[in-house]
C-alpha cells in the first residue's frame, strides 16, 4: 500500500506529508496537497482522534471514514478545478482514479473496494449532502455522522427521522459447542457494503440483494491449522431477509453439495435461521461445521 499513497496527513502528530521525485508538485501531487490540507483543517475544527477513536467496529468506522475522505476529495478537486489550468486538471484523472489513491498490487477485489469505498462512495455522500456549494450540511455531518456504510451508501437512510442504526446481532458463544483445542479469534461487524462484495464476487445477479440490510456480524474461531467463521444478519423487513438468503444459497451452487453442507476446496458451509437472523457457517472442519448448526436455534 505505501507505493500507492501519495501523500497523507497525521492527526496524532500534526504532520502533513506529500511525495514526490520532480523539483515541483505534479498536478496529482498538488491536488493530493489540498486534499491532506483540508485534512488538517477537518482535524482542527471537528477532532478526528476524537472521531475515529481506537475500537470502533469496521462497518462505523468505514462510514465515518467515507465522511473524511469523501469531504477531502471532493474538496481537493474543487480546489484543482478552480486553481489550475484546464489540462492540469485534466492531467489529475489520468495520473489518479478521481482523487482516489490507486489500489495497491494485485489485491483481491474485497480488499480493492474497501480501499476505493470512502474516496468513491464518500465524495458521492458529500455531493449528494452538500447541494449547490452549500457546506453547511457538511460541518454538521461532522457533528452528527454517518454510522454505517448503508447511510453513506443511500444518503437518504442517513437523513431519515428516526435515522437507522445497525440492529444488534447475537452470536451463540462456540467454545463448548466446538471442542478441546478451539480458541476464539476475533469478532467485528459487516456492513451493506461487505454484503453487497461478497454476493458479487459469487455471482450473485440480483444487484438488490443486499439492501434492507438491518445488521451483520462475524465470529471467528480457531484450532491449529483449521478455522471456523460465522456470520448472523438481521435485515429490515421479512422480505429483505428472505431476498438475501435466496441469493446467498443461490451462489452456493457454483460449489459441490455434500450432506447438508457445500464445499469448496477444503471449506465446508451453509446457512440456517435463528429467529430473525440468517446465520453463516463457513469452516475447515466438518464435523465442527456439523456441530455448529446442530447447536442453533431455530
Amino acid at each position: 500500500a505505501g507505493e500507492a499513497i501519495l501523500g497523507y496527513y497525521d492527526h496524532s502528530t500534526k504532520e502533513l506529508f506529500v511525495r514526490t521525485d520532480q523539483p515541483t508538485l505534479s498536478p496529482a501531487s498538488q491536488e493530493t496537497l489540498a486534499h491532506e490540507f483540508v485534512h488538517s483543517l477537518q482535524d482542527q475544527h471537528h477532532d478526528l482522534a476524537a472521531l475515529l477513536p481506537e475500537g470502533l467496529d469496521h462497518d462505523q468506522s468505514m462510514a465515518i471514514r467515507s465522511l473524511v475522505e469523501g469531504d477531502a476529495t471532493v474538496s481537493g478537486l474543487f480546489y484543482a478545478s478552480q486553481h489550475m489550468s484546464g489540462r492540469d486538471f485534466a492531467r489529475i484523472f489520468e495520473e489518479s482514479d478521481h482523487g482516489a489513491p490507486p489500489v495497491p498490487g494485485r489485491a483481491p477485489v474485497y480488499l480493492q473496494e474497501g480501499w476505493q469505498f470512502p474516496y468513491s462512495y464518500g465524495s458521492d455522500f458529500i455531493l449528494e449532502i452538500a447541494g449547490a456549494g452549500n457546506y453547511k450540511p457538511v460541518d454538521a455531518a461532522f457533528k452528527d455522522p454517518p454510522r454505517t456504510t448503508e447511510q453513506i451508501m443511500h444518503p437518504d437512510k442517513y437523513f431519515a427521522k428516526p435515522r437507522e442504526g445497525a440492529l444488534p446481532v447475537a452470536l451463540p458463544p462456540l467454545t463448548d459447542t466446538l471442542g478441546t483445542g478451539w480458541t476464539f479469534s476475533e469478532t467485528d461487524t459487516l456492513g451493506e457494503f461487505d454484503l453487497d462484495v461478497m454476493l458479487r464476487e459469487n455471482f450473485v445477479d440480483n444487484v438488490r440483494a443486499s439492501m434492507g440490510w438491518g445488521g451483520a456480524r462475524f465470529d471467528l474461531y480457531e484450532n491449529g491449522d483449521n478455522a471456523l467463521a460465522i456470520m448472523g444478519s438481521r435485515w429490515d423487513t421479512p422480505k429483505d431477509l428472505d431476498e438475501f438468503e435466496e441469493a446467498l444459497r443461490g451462489s452456493f451452487k457454483l460449489f459441490h453439495k455434500q450432506g447438508d453442507l457445500w464445499t469448496d476446496r477444503g471449506r465446508y458451509f451453509g446457512t440456517k435461521r435463528s429467529g430473525d437472523t440468517l446465520m453463516f457457517v463457513s469452516g475447515t472442519d466438518p464435523a465442527a461445521v456439523q456441530r455448529v448448526f446442530a447447536g442453533i436455534q431455530p
